[in-house]
């Protein structure tokens, strides 16, 4: 086998391990930017997964910074390719940007 067949061959083999990979990357389904709450109420949002091999790890951020305490203010519930954080007693405070980062072995979206 000569060596350009070789070189060719890693390459396909190669391109082929990615496109196999790429396709169990986690997808988000996107929901709207905007939502106008009333004060006092609870609100749960939902990050999705349309697609990707489990399992699936979420995080969760506020305003950028990752909410790592769940107590009555936030709560979590999580299945195999759902997962809700509730924000409870809605205030002034609470306004601001909710963001899910999902991930596996093969990447994050």
């Amino acid at each position: 086998m000569s060596s350009n067949l070789i070189f060719h061959t890693f390459l396909i083999l190669q391109t082929f391990l990615l496109c196999l990979c790429k396709g169990n990357v986690p997808t988000i389904l996107k929901l709207p930017s905007k939502t106008i709450l009333l004060s006092k109420s609870t609100f749960p949002i939902t990050c999705a997964i349309t697609s990707g091999q489990q399992p699936f790890d979420f995080k969760w951020f506020f305003n950028e910074q990752k909410i790592v305490y769940f107590n009555q203010k936030f709560t979590l519930q999580n299945s195999d390719s759902v997962s809700i954080l509730t924000v409870k007693n809605l205030n002034s405070s609470d306004s601001g940007r909710y963001s899910c980062f999902a991930s596996n072995d093969f990447g994050s979206d």
